[in-house]
């Protein structure tokens, strides 16, 4: 979706027979090639939803909005599908054309896309607009071809003719965040903005102020009492719901406790106009008495962070939520119970990744805020493993690896500490005594003596265990309390280990006891990743945050940037991987993809065919033969290319049947 091969005589045909036969080999060898050098997306299911919108003419019909993808449902969640990619940019916003169900309107960090077939084909739309953010899309109710668009950076503006053209419509230099229409007066409309609530009552044309009683002026969801049109609920960054009864001139709070946190949404029943529903930071609330007593109604939701709201408007019962690391959530009882709805839907952030170094068909991915999933067939099925870990919803996990003298054993740095697993993910327990900050963001194991890890951390730099995890000790003397982002241990001396950190990194020669800074050269001593090569261990490489990557040849006494075709002059490195056969290679996670080098960093190339998004947060690599790369991204899950087509797809081995095993599909 989005933008988008004679016949011979009679007297030839045992020549037109193994001609065939040549070709059906061939065809077969080409498939597999195919495979090869193209990024083809696994998952897991689920992650960050945006945004959300049921087609009012095709209930069944449901849209949702990703970090980088507008996902379609044609039959009410229970399987979706990719409809438009939008490479880094976060969908947060998709409005339905009242009256033109088949007109679909995106904002996607600012800009404005449009579709009129569903969600098939989108088109940008909105002229100059994009370059003030839009954030919120309204219709007038009575002429659905008035649009008005909220801005980031300059207020509103309105458009007469579908979003074609636009033209300034006040508040200039406002930050907008919400728009409402008055559906019985379309010439009133209200704008929720960073300094309050604004009235129009001449289609936009002046403004006034109505914010009186609002205790929190950040103000990000509107909603019109859909019988009593002077009745206006507004929900608020840190302060929950407020109700005016005058068209805004006053305002009251009405969360009576447990809302009283950020409001993202606020949705009435289409047909009950008095059941109101809101939510955000604490989950989704709903009240039947305008809001004098709140309900939570959060029964099976897979995390507390709800980003927005459908309700099928034919049949208020049926609700999607949009939530923070569990996708989309439906409920068919109006929010009795609901249940996880994302089969097709990859949007997780992947932090970490990791391979069982003796069955690489096993990976592990480790997310944010949607805990840790297990795949033993290269992706194509996964399943979470997070029994005894605290709550997914809340978990991120931001470092992963297995024990290579015992795969079974698994650690991983979390948000809350270290955790460690002793069969394969099933069961998971603390494995952090002694160290004080529960925010581990590294973790490296002694290759020698797999009972010797080290943690970095986000606020108190290092710690060592002997011991398996049971136990650590903090070893940051000439490190301080720096964020610990990576370390890695010199294969051929462990005592021997690098860190990288926030300003720069630092070298230890005694196991952690003491640390010295190793950075010159490095222009940008924000460093993300670390990585050493494994034949020389002097030679080190370092990715950072705005600097690209450095190479080092001596053990980090001087650096040297190594960027050449690389997506800028300056990229963001998120994550350095190197090939374990062949020594040369080496792959680079950035904000522009995927990129290999065979000469030690001196050239890179892209790798990004087929994928879809563009922060490649974490690599890892097949250890065994080193065919298959993976990738986690920032919002579309995790990938995996097969490297080498003449190695995994050998001609001789191609010409088999039907049934033979080959590289798995999605």
């Amino acid at each position: 979706m989005g933008i988008q091969g004679d016949g011979s005589k009679p007297r030839l045909q045992c020549a037109v027979l193994v001609a065939a036969l040549i070709v059906v080999c061939l065809t077969g060898f080409t498939a597999g090639q195919g495979q090869c050098q193209r990024w083809v997306q696994l998952g897991p299911d689920g992650g960050y939803v945006y945004s959300l919108a049921v087609d009012p003419g095709t209930p069944a019909t449901v849209y949702a909005g990703t970090r980088g993808a507008i996902y379609r449902s044609t039959n009410r969640g229970v399987h979706w599908e990719a409809a438009e990619f939008f490479p880094g940019d976060i969908v947060n916003g998709l409005t339905i054309h009242p009256a033109t169900p088949s007109t679909v309107y995106a904002t996607a960090s600012g800009r404005l896309y449009r579709s009129t077939d569903r969600g098939d084909h989108w088109t940008v739309v909105g002229g100059i607009i994009w370059m003030y953010r839009v954030q919120a899309l309204a219709y007038d109710p009575a002429t659905p071809s008035i649009l008005y668009a909220g801005t980031i950076e300059n207020g509103v503006f309105k458009s007469f003719d579908g979003g074609h053209l636009w033209q300034g419509s006040g508040l200039v230099n406002e930050e907008v965040h919400s728009l409402a229409i008055d559906p019985s007066t379309p010439s009133t409309l209200y704008a929720g903005t960073e300094t309050g609530v604004y009235r129009s009552t001449d289609r936009g044309d002046s403004w006034t102020p109505v914010s009186t009683g609002l205790t929190d002026l950040v103000i990000n969801a509107l909603a019109i009492d859909p019988v009593t049109h002077s009745t206006l609920y507004a929900g608020t960054q840190n302060d929950g719901v407020f109700r005016s009864i005058d068209q805004g001139a006053n305002w009251t709070p009405v969360d009576n406790g447990p809302l009283n946190d950020r409001i993202e949404f606020l949705a009435f029943d289409p047909l009950t106009p008095s059941i109101l529903y809101a939510g955000g930071g604490r989950g989704i609330f709903r009240t039947t008495d305008l809001g004098a007593n709140w309900t939570p109604v959060n029964s099976g939701q897979t995390g507390p962070y709800v980003t927005s709201l459908a309700i099928e408007p034919l049949t208020p019962s049926t609700i999607y939520a949009g939530t923070w690391g569990g996708g989309v959530i439906r409920t068919t009882d109006a929010g009795n119970q609901w249940t996880g709805v994302n089969t097709g839907l990859n949007a997780q952030n992947v932090l970490s990744l990791a391979i069982d170094p003796t069955a690489p068909s096993t990976v592990y991915v480790g997310t944010q805020s949607s805990g840790l999933s297990r795949t033993d067939d290269r992706g194509t099925n996964w399943t979470p493993v997070d029994t005894g870990l605290p709550v997914s919803s809340m978990l991120t996990v931001f470092a992963l690896l297995a024990d290579p003298s015992n795969p079974s054993t698994l650690y991983a740095g979390t948000n809350a500490g270290v955790r460690k697993s002793a069969d394969r993910g099933a069961t998971w327990t603390a494995a952090d005594s002694g160290i004080e900050d529960w925010g581990v963001s590294a973790l490296a194991i002694d290759p020698v003596t797999t009972s010797t890890l080290y943690a970095g951390t986000l606020h108190h730099g290092t710690y060592r265990s002997t011991d398996g995890g049971a136990s650590w000790i903090a070893i940051s003397n000439g490190l301080g309390d720096r964020e610990v982002r990576s370390l890695v241990i010199d294969p051929s001396t462990p005592s021997t280990l690098f860190a990288g950190t926030e300003t720069g990194v630092y070298l230890t020669l005694d196991q952690g006891a003491n640390w010295a800074p190793v950075s010159s050269g490095l222009t940008d001593v924000n460093v993300n990743s670390l990585v050493i090569d494994p034949s020389t261990p002097s030679t080190l490489f370092a990715g950072t945050q705005n600097g690209g990557v450095f190479r080092s040849t001596d053990e980090g006494g001087s650096w040297t940037p190594v960027n050449n075709g690389l997506a800028t002059a300056s990229p963001r490195v998120y994550s350095l991987v190197s090939d374990p056969l062949t020594l040369s290679i080496l792959y680079a996670g950035t904000g522009h993809g995927v990129f290999r080098t065979t000469d030690r960093g001196t050239n890179w190339t892209p790798l990004n065919t087929g994928l879809t998004n563009m922060s490649a947060y974490s690599l890892a690599i097949d250890p065994v033969d080193s065919f298959t790369l993976y990738v986690g991204t920032y919002g579309a899950g995790v990938f995996r290319m097969e490297l080498d087509c003449a190695s995994r797809f050998p001609l001789g081995k191609r010409l088999r049947g039907p049934g033979s095993r080959g590289p798995v599909h999605r």
